[in-house]
């Protein structure tokens, strides 16, 4: 009983730090196609809290 604890503590922790081999998607925002490019100014002062410079 003795052996079997060191192995599988060894396979544990070598199954643990396995590297990741994941790709993730480019991010896309959601809410890009919202923005409009004239309402700039509203976009910076106005709805998000901060004065304009």
């Amino acid at each position: 009983m003795k052996s079997y604890l060191p192995l599988s503590v060894l396979l544990a922790l070598l199954a643990a730090c396995q590297p990741t081999t994941k790709t993730y998607a480019p991010w896309h925002d959601a809410t890009e196609h919202l923005f409009e490019e004239g309402l700039k100014p509203f976009y910076h002062g106005v709805a998000s809290g901060d004065p304009l410079p």
